[in-house]
């Protein structure tokens, strides 16, 4: 018996409803890297505590695109599109 699992066997991409799964690619770092900055660290409270200014909401991009330059290399990232509008998933 074989221990390998074919990745087709647990893939997590595809449709679902009314949205798209799919791993993320470069091309999608703005739209989540805006998604992160305007849904999460404005009311993340060690953000508001030191003052959620625009150079730490650029010091918060730079960060996470260099997180997500890892997670892709390693296919640890997906996305959820919404199939009509094309917005990330809130």
């Amino acid at each position: 018996m074989s221990s390998e699992c074919s990745n087709s066997e647990y893939s997590v991409e595809g449709e679902w409803g009314e949205f798209e799964f799919r791993k993320i690619v470069k091309s999608d770092y703005p739209c989540i890297i805006k998604h992160i900055q305007v849904s999460f660290c404005k009311n993340e409270p060690l953000l508001t505590c030191l003052g959620y200014t625009e150079e730490l909401k650029n010091d918060v991009g730079r960060s996470m695109e260099e997180s997500l330059e890892l997670d892709q290399k390693h296919g640890l990232s997906f996305i959820a599109v919404h199939s009509a509008s094309q917005k990330v998933l809130n």
